[in-house]
């Protein structure tokens, strides 16, 4: 079992997707050097090359930004303390924070499965992309993306320092036609589609690759009888 400590930041103002960048350049800003989370990043490429503790995304067009496991009082008492009068792209946003909550989890892998879609889900990279691409029935693509799925599921507890011995099982429940997403003008394929696992995975998590913008945001369904 692994306890894991989750800040939940939403905002009370919409934005559209790509504005995301924007704001956490906003937020950034508003942090300063003395909260280095917030802002230890260079452009657009954090600092840390690890799994992204603080994740910028939209949900239902209102900026969210989850913070994992690391310093949360005092970035809870950040959020907090300030007000949220942002400029994104030249234009001022008079944000108000619309939840603030601090989660404490129990993660485990369980004997039953739990039912999660992800949206936006950036799966494949310049190395897989092509093995995709080469197979020539459905059954071979959800099982190949079952796998990558799996990895990032793996990537995201060592992230978090979570040292997973049971056994992962998955399966990829539905599976919506990819469509293509722009991101730092390069054309990628975002995947939405519901899956079952025995990991517990907290709401609004990201896995896959850009993570720390929005992307492959994960959330649970219906819960099965336990």
């Amino acid at each position: 079992m692994k306890r894991l400590r989750i800040l939940t930041v939403l905002f009370d103002t919409d934005i559209k997707p790509a504005e995301l960048s924007a704001f956490r350049d906003s937020i950034a800003k508003k942090a300063g050097p003395e909260n280095p989370l917030l802002s230890n990043f260079n452009s657009d490429e954090q600092i840390s090359f690890g799994y992204p503790l603080i994740q910028y995304k939209t949900v239902q067009n209102k900026p969210l930004i989850l913070c994992i496991d690391n310093n949360l009082d005092s970035l809870q008492n950040f959020f907090k303390g300030h007000d949220w009068n942002l400029e994104i792209e030249g234009h001022k946003f008079p944000m108000k924070i619309d939840m603030l909550q601090l989660h404490n989890l129990s993660l485990d892998v369980w004997e039953y499965a739990i039912d999660y879609e992800i949206k936006n889900w950036i799966a494949l990279n310049n190395e897989n992309y092509p093995k995709y691409t080469k197979l020539q029935t459905n059954p071979e693509r959800i099982e190949f993306l079952e796998d990558i799925l799996k990895a990032n599921m793996l990537s995201f507890a060592k992230g978090i320092n979570w040292m997973i011995k049971k056994d992962i099982g998955i399966k990829i429940t539905y599976i919506n036609d990819p469509r293509p997403i722009t991101f730092k003008g390069k054309t990628l394929l975002g995947f939405n589609l519901g899956f079952k696992t025995n990991v517990d995975l907290p709401n609004y998590i990201g896995l896959g690759k850009n993570v720390n913008l929005g992307f492959g945001i994960v959330s649970e369904r219906i819960k099965e009888k336990r």
